[in-house]
Formats: C-alpha cells, structure tokens, sequence
C-alpha cells in the first residue's frame, strides 16, 4: 500500500514540530538558569551590603569607644546599638590595653 504524499508531509511537519517544540523547552530551561543566577546574584550583593553596612557600624563603635570621652548612653544614642551590645566590645578594648 503506497504512502500518500500527505501521510509523508504530516509525518515531517511533526517531526518538525517536535523539534521546534524541545527548542523552545531548551530556550525555556536557558531562561529560567538565567533568571536564578541574576536572582543570586541580587542575594549576594544585597548581603554583602549589609554585611558592609554592619561592619561599618562596628568599626564607628569601635572607634567612639576608643575616643574614652563618649558615655555608653550617648554611644547608644548615635549607633542605635543597646548598652549591653557596647559593653562587651568596651570590655575586650579595655582588657587589650592593659
């Protein structure tokens, strides 16, 4: 029994379209890799930004403890830090200078 010309054009335009339909997977997949790297990328940047900020406001601590003419109440005030959180830094700076 002969295969139509038909049967032979639907058969290719299918195979066709499989293909064009796992491109557009592929494509899919590509994007959608893309879009959680950028997503990570965002995280780490805005962490290490926060770090930073962090980091900064230690070194200010740090830094107005040193100067010894600044009371834990008005260091709190500026840094917003609590005066338990100052008082332990304080406590190893005085113990470094003995």
């Amino acid at each position: 029994m002969p295969i139509s010309c038909n049967a032979i054009i639907r058969t290719k335009i299918r195979e066709k379209a499989g293909v064009i339909r796992m491109h557009v997977l592929d494509f899919d997949e590509e994007l959608h890799n893309r879009s959680l790297i950028e997503y990570g990328r965002e995280q780490g940047i805005e962490q290490g930004i926060e770090q930073g900020i962090e980091q900064g406001k230690e070194q200010i601590l740090v830094n107005m403890i040193k100067t010894d003419n600044i009371s834990d109440e008005d260091i709190a005030l500026y840094t917003g830090y609590s005066i338990e959180q100052i008082t332990d830094p304080r406590a190893r700076l005085d113990s470094n200078k003995v």
